[in-house]
């Protein structure tokens, strides 16, 4: 039942496999601004990209996971 994929991670390597720049669902915490083409999704075939902030699981949640 998955649809879409996020990660926080080399741009690079990343789209390698078909990610590309996220736009429509927000980090849970911010990101400094250089790390905007980090943020990255793969929408499978078919599927609606979802919108809006992304709500890790508790673990994953604290900002300073996201964060340099």
């Amino acid at each position: 039942g998955t649809t879409q994929v996020l990660v926080l991670g080399d741009p690079n390597y990343y789209a390698r496999f078909g990610f590309e720049e996220e736009r429509s669902v927000a980090p849970p915490s911010e990101t400094p601004a250089e790390w905007k083409s980090a943020w990255r999704s793969l929408t499978f075939s078919g599927a609606a990209p979802a919108q809006g902030v992304l709500r890790p699981p508790e673990p994953w949640a604290r900002p300073e996971l996201w964060a340099p």
